[in-house]
């Protein structure tokens, strides 16, 4: 299995700021498609669904459950 990675910068409402070339390609994008748009674009199932949360809870809080983490997401086969 070889690894694939991508660095993705989101703002606090969770709008994709920047991606780098690697994450273009290992999701399918161009770039212009991706900057301006939601993260969840990128996200599947079940942390598409959850990610609203993510980000209320660390604006109310200003605790870090996973932002600023380095995830791991995707397809495993």
């Amino acid at each position: 299995m070889t690894e694939q990675s991508a660095i993705v910068t989101i703002n606090e409402e969770g709008v994709i700021q920047s991606i780098d070339k690697s994450g273009c390609a290992l999701f399918g994008y161009e770039l212009a498609e991706l900057i301006g748009h939601d993260v969840t674009k990128l996200i599947p199932s079940p942390y598409r669904e959850q990610h609203d949360s993510y980000l209320r809870n660390y604006k109310r809080t200003g605790k870090q459950k996973i932002i600023g983490k380095v995830l791991c997401v995707g397809r495993y086969t």
